[in-house]
């Protein structure tokens, strides 16, 4: 179990004490169609332990996982004759087994690298890398994985901070288990800031708590401005992208191949509602998976709980 105390943990400014032992955890993120990455490490020693995190506007996730492990071991300012560097990158496992240690394969690496730069970080210390499942059972390897999607969101939101216009928006719903209601929640990033809504609605169908959803989140935004709108919902996905404008030119009807005749669209008071806030603002619809949306909504909820 982790201790939280503010006593404990702390940010990095530099390790400018003799350390003769560092436990370190790493961890890079870089979301897919997003551009920013993040990275973040944990390192103790001496019944302490501090925290590093960043990010890069342009970056890669084999990047961001390499960046965390240089960033760290660049804070000790002597060397430390046992650093067991505890990380879960493939990225980072075959590449210290390829290069670190093998001279003749950094030598063929032409211009400056990352990977001779831990090489010069390794020769100054004892270092020993050390491959973990993503979540292991101390949840040290999670905790810098939150570290990571902290850096990643301070960047992403500052290099996207500029344009008031620029929103992004990402949508889920599920089932309450025994409740018989089902819940909804959604995440907005825009002008530097996140947001988390969430609401609770009675017995509804599946798609018309997706519906609801993307009308409470559209609805908060006050000015007409450019939307990127996430969801793993193929019927939302779907019928807001590329159905909506031929229902309503059909008056909110569509043709049943079974019945072989024209139906009521479903959900029609909330497809019009929907289509309404789409010509108030410039939304692009993109289909996402539902394990990245909530992965979203989990960093955000990490750097800022009371949204």
């Amino acid at each position: 179990m982790m201790t939280d105390s503010s006593d404990f943990f702390g940010m990095i400014k530099e390790i400018s004490e003799k350390v003769q032992r560092a436990d370190i955890y790493t961890a890079g993120v870089c979301p897919r169609d997003l551009g920013a990455g993040g990275w973040g490490a944990l390192v103790f020693y001496d019944n302490t332990c501090k925290e590093l995190y960043g990010g890069e506007h342009k970056s890669t996730h084999s990047k961001m996982e390499l960046a965390a492990t240089i960033r760290i071991l660049r804070e000790f300012k002597y060397s430390c004759p046992d650093i067991q560097l505890h990380h879960c990158s493939q990225y980072l496992y075959k590449g210290t087994k390829k290069y670190i240690g093998n001279h003749s394969a950094l030598a063929r690496i032409r211009g400056k690298s990352p990977w001779k730069e831990l090489q010069d970080l390794s020769d100054q210390h004892q270092i020993k890398y050390i491959w973990e499942r993503r979540y292991s059972d101390n949840g040290y390897n999670e905790r810098a994985n939150n570290l990571a999607y902290k850096g990643y969101i301070e960047e992403f939101l500052q290099n996207n901070s500029a344009d008031e216009s620029n929103i992004y928006i990402y949508v889920d719903a599920n089932s309450l288990k025994g409740r018989g209601q089902r819940r909804w929640e959604g995440l907005l990033m825009h002008k530097g800031k996140c947001q988390r809504l969430h609401d609770v609605n009675p017995s509804i169908t599946h798609p018309r708590i997706h519906l609801i959803a993307t009308i409470e989140m559209l609805e908060t935004l006050e000015n007409p401005c450019d939307v990127l709108f996430y969801t793993d919902f193929k019927y939302l996905y779907q019928g807001a992208s590329e159905r909506i404008k031929f229902w309503s030119e059909n008056g909110w009807y569509k043709y049943d191949e079974i019945e072989e005749c024209k139906v009521p669209v479903p959900n029609k008071d909330l497809w019009m509602k929907i289509q309404k806030l789409s010509k108030k603002h410039r939304i692009e619809w993109r289909e996402e998976t539902r394990l990245n949306i909530k992965e979203r909504m989990a960093w955000c909820e990490a750097i800022n709980p009371s949204s």
